[in-house]
């Protein structure tokens, strides 16, 4: 009887390590949810040849670092500038490699984010320019958008080097961001402290389903993010989204609406179905309008400054890709377009930014070559 009971215990651990084996070499397939290519964009070529070519000569250097403005500037305290380096372009620019079927400047961008800002457990947030020292601390969106990349990547090129990357970096990210099924804004890897916030436009739904084909945890931080993003909407009358939530005192914590970080709250939503159709319609409103502003009054929506942003814009093309609304595709890259510089005798010529300052930001123009890729 014991034997046979011995016999039993040993098939079952035996059955359990095939299956985990299985488990782990196990690659799913992403297929069912990779959306099919736009051509929206072909009429903007000249455009994006010109902001391209910028980018390429004037904001990425030879050792391949993405510079975070065009001029070098001092250092202000915790806050990115000149030439420091953020883990941010880099996910932005492999996603618009992916796009673009561009495999060098994916494998460069890859290449200088596991030499400089991987260190095994954490993706540094930023490089500094000045000292060479990365931050200690990752920032969860930028993390998330890279492993978004990465899984991409592998669909496009099946290259299972990426899967098994974004597999190892997606399982630190849960292990270091993710508690109690909530997606966390940073972590500290010296003081090993998490950031009790959960910033909605963090909240990359679309990501977090892909993720969930590798560990199915992924689902109930999907689960939650979308709960938060729902229960974070305004109303109609302001129809916007909370900046984020304060996990400890569970209350949203919003000052004024910034609208870059609303209209990526939208745009995650959108990517899975999920959008509000007021905040849709107010975005066209805006757009056709060209009065879509940087920052609105929570409680009025009336707009807190007259400042305008080229990603702004560009984000709200990308939503009307995601939609199948190519008027407001075409209407937002026309206003985008409006911040290039056209000037062929200019330094910053075919950046978008400023051309008296000479500022010209990597997030804004690398948010305008995604947006040319649809």
């Amino acid at each position: 009887m014991k034997k046979r009971i011995c016999i039993t215990a040993g098939i079952a651990v035996l059955t359990t390590a095939l299956a985990a084996g299985i488990w782990y070499w196990y690659i799913p397939d992403f297929s069912e949810l990779i959306e099919p290519q736009t051509h929206f964009a072909a009429e903007f070529s000249w455009n994006e040849q010109l902001c391209d070519t910028f980018f390429q000569e004037h904001m990425i250097s030879q050792q391949n670092e993405i510079y975070t403005n065009f001029l070098e500037t001092e250092q202000k305290g915790d806050l990115a500038t000149g030439h420091d380096v953020l883990s941010e372009s880099y996910g932005l620019l492999m996603l618009r490699a992916v796009l673009k079927n561009d495999r060098a400047m994916f494998d460069r961008c890859n290449s200088y984010l596991l030499t400089n800002l991987w260190n095994g457990d954490i993706l540094s947030w930023r490089k500094n320019s000045r000292s060479g020292e990365c931050s200690s601390v990752n920032a969860a969106v930028d993390d998330l958008r890279i492993i978004q990349a990465l899984i991409l990547g592998y669909d496009t090129w099946q290259d299972k080097a990426l899967y098994w990357q974004a597999r190892k970096m997606s399982g630190k990210l849960y292990r270091h961001n993710v508690q109690d099924g909530y997606f966390m804004d940073t972590y500290d890897a010296d003081s090993q402290m998490k950031v009790k916030n959960a910033t909605l436009c963090y909240q990359n739904l679309y990501a977090f389903r892909l993720l969930g084909k590798i560990d199915f945890r992924w689902n109930k931080v999907y689960e939650n993010a979308l709960m938060l993003l729902q229960q974070g909407y305004l109303g109609d009358s302001v129809p916007l989204y909370q900046t984020r939530k304060n996990l400890e005192k569970n209350i949203y914590e919003t000052e004024e609406l910034n609208s870059i970080e609303s209209l990526l709250t939208v745009l995650h939503l959108v990517e899975v179905g999920k959008a509000q159709p007021q905040t849709l319609d107010w975005l066209k409103q805006q757009v056709a309008e060209g009065v879509l502003f940087s920052r609105y009054d929570k409680e009025s929506g009336k707009p807190a400054t007259a400042f305008q942003s080229t990603a702004a814009y560009a984000i709200s093309a990308i939503i009307g890709v995601k939609t199948g609304d190519i008027s407001l595709y075409q209407t937002a890259v026309e206003r985008m377009n409006l911040y290039q510089v056209r000037e062929e005798t200019d330094e910053i010529f075919g950046a978008y930014g400023e051309p008296l300052s000479k500022t010209v930001y990597s997030f804004d123009n690398l948010y305008a070559l995604l947006a040319f890729c649809y």
